[in-house]
């Protein structure tokens, strides 16, 4: 399983493309010297799916998440090294066996 988006067949002005236009699975640029290979479109499921997980991220640790703040995932990370329940809990459910992450909250 991925966090990409699964590629689909769409037809746009009458010309069939790959949707979202992933190239050996990632988002690519296209070409500017050939026309036929498009940039990727990045749906907006899938940065709405970035954008909350990263906003969960921040709040399972107890800060408000902010949209001009880009010390935001460092601070995540801060309080997640110097909180050692936090730290083992995480450390913890990445490690199922069965890759099913646990949501993880401080209060827990």
């Amino acid at each position: 399983m991925s966090l990409y988006p699964n590629e689909e067949e769409i037809t746009m002005f009458g010309e069939k493309m790959k949707y979202p236009g992933l190239k050996d699975g990632k988002f690519t640029n296209g070409s500017f010297s050939d026309p036929k290979q498009l940039a990727s479109f990045i749906p907006a499921e899938t940065l709405n799916l970035i954008l909350d997980n990263l906003g969960e991220a921040i709040k399972s640790v107890g800060l408000e998440p902010n949209n001009t703040d880009i010390d935001q995932l460092a601070k995540v990370i801060s309080k997640v090294e110097n909180n050692p329940v936090l730290s083992e809990r995480i450390e913890n459910a990445i490690n199922l066996s069965n890759n099913e992450i646990d949501y993880v909250t401080p209060d827990e």
